[in-house]
């Protein structure tokens, strides 16, 4: 008889690696399997019109900007609301547009129409700032026609606050690429001072509303002051009277007092 051979426990098999696991998985590659959602390139949904795959964006905003100039602003508004509709995550078109309602705003006398105008703006503005968070031109933009559509100091208040955000972005977008009329920044030669000049117009925006938010409390302390300076004025008017009235009333007692 020969000699019997020992049973071995059987080996465990290996856990299998980063690289089966991937082959597996379809070709997936291991350093995605423990990322969290920040962790992962998010989609980019805003739409560059100045891009050449976007070039019909931009035409189409060229042809309402075309209209506005030639003081066809209903024609330049109802492509930019078509054109909003279809390319609603393109923000320099929500931007047109409210260009669009600003432009039409400063040729109308009616106070309701010219309000409802420019707070059409504000929503486009809106639109467009965020979509494009790194757009100082959006920024001041926005930080504008908030300004000028406020008549309470929640509304400077906004509008100062737009311009804080804009002044803090980090790493903005050069300002030609955005702007609704380029000549105004393309002359400038780099994109520091084209930059530098925005963040400019920011600060003066800020400091408007800032002197329109100290005038507005001014105005009302001047104004409590007005009316507890009449309130003292009639009161000792009306003392006065009683006091006169008073007077009469004593004469009148003691003229009775002799005849009866």
């Amino acid at each position: 008889m020969g000699r019997k051979k020992p049973n071995l426990p059987p080996r465990s098999k290996p856990p299998p690696t980063t690289e089966d696991r991937a082959s597996v998985g379809g070709g997936a590659s291991s350093s995605n399997v423990n990322l969290t959602d920040d962790d992962l390139p998010q989609e980019q949904s805003k739409i560059d019109p100045h891009s050449p795959a976007n070039a019909p964006i931009k035409l189409e905003c060229d042809r309402a900007i075309n209209a506005i100039e030639c003081g066809n602003h209903a024609k330049a508004l109802r492509i930019l609301k078509d054109l909003c509709l279809r390319h609603e995550d393109c923000p320099f078109t929500h931007r047109v547009q409210g260009y669009a309602h600003c432009q039409l705003a400063s040729l109308i006398d009616d106070n309701v129409t010219k309000l409802r105008h420019l707070q059409n703006a504000v929503d486009s503005a809106r639109r467009a700032v965020s979509l494009s968070p790194n757009s100082i031109e959006f920024s001041i933009f926005y930080a504008t026609v908030l300004y000028q559509v406020s008549s309470d100091g929640n509304g400077y208040e906004e509008a100062e606050r737009e311009c804080e955000r804009g002044l803090s972005i980090g790493n903005p977008i050069d300002p030609v690429r955005e702007i609704v009329q380029p000549p105004s920044q393309s002359n400038v030669p780099t994109v520091e001072q084209r930059i530098a000049n925005m963040l400019t117009a920011l600060q003066i925006v800020m400091h408007k509303c800032r002197i329109a938010m100290h005038s507005r409390h001014e105005y009302r302390c001047t104004g409590k002051h007005r009316i507890a300076a009449v309130f003292r004025q009639s009161s000792t008017t009306q003392i006065s009277n009683l006091q006169s009235t008073t007077s009469v009333f004593h004469s009148d007692v003691a003229l009775l007092a002799v005849v009866f």
